[in-house]
């Protein structure tokens, strides 16, 4: 219907009658441009917000006058995800039929873990050298919540200050990010195939869930 349309266009598709498919495709990699019905969400525009975002939350940290807000690049970052993630899911919903979570869950694992682990075994080397032994269970617990994608809850539980001295002082505070945005991985394609499982005549309440909680 009508709201089907208008949802599907707001996320970047095209088309009418004979369906609906995203307005970027990739190109045959051998040179022919014959396109091969591949999706590609490659934008320039996002790229560009992207950079941006880093550039702001790099200002802030730095301590550079006039940039005190910076961290707002970080909120950019989570709404480039969302917008990103709801594209993919719903391409491959419209394209295929249905939603495969185990590629899509393997997908992220492979993307994120591997870079998560270096880190991860680089802190711990400077935990055994650089903290007390009284220090190291602390952060030893960061660690943990850090490799299960739990940070942000385990510094909110400890009440801990974000821009406080004892904060600047852990490794991997800033890992917080990476568990809000993995737990919005874990949770929001379930949601949405929920909402892309209603009947047609309740095409509204996906147009209007779907924007509820990508809001939230």
């Amino acid at each position: 219907g009508a709201a089907r349309g208008a949802w599907l266009q707001g996320l970047g598709f095209t088309g009418g009658v004979g369906g609906y498919w995203p307005l970027c495709r990739a190109e045959d990699p051998r040179g022919s441009g014959a396109l091969r019905g591949q999706v590609s969400f490659f934008r320039q525009d996002i790229e560009g917000l992207r950079a941006l975002a880093v550039l702001l939350v790099v200002a802030c940290h730095a301590g550079i006058p006039g940039f005190q807000g910076g961290y707002v690049g970080v909120d950019v970052f989570f709404v480039i995800s969302g917008y990103l993630i709801t594209r993919l899911l719903v391409t491959e919903h419209f394209r295929t039929g249905r939603i495969n979570l185990v590629d899509f869950y393997a997908r992220r694992i492979r993307r994120l873990l591997p870079a998560l682990m270096v880190m991860l075994l680089a802190v711990l080397v400077l935990i055994r050298f650089l903290y007390s032994p009284i220090e190291q269970p602390v952060k030893l617990q960061s660690v943990f919540a850090a490799a299960v994608y739990f940070s942000n809850l385990h510094f909110a539980w400890g009440a801990t200050d974000y821009w406080g001295v004892s904060a600047k002082l852990d490794p991997l505070l800033h890992t917080w990010s990476l568990g809000v945005e993995e737990q919005f991985y874990l949770a929001w394609p379930l949601l949405l195939m929920a909402l892309l499982a209603l009947s047609r005549k309740a095409r509204p309440l996906v147009v209007w869930g779907s924007a509820v909680l990508l809001m939230v």
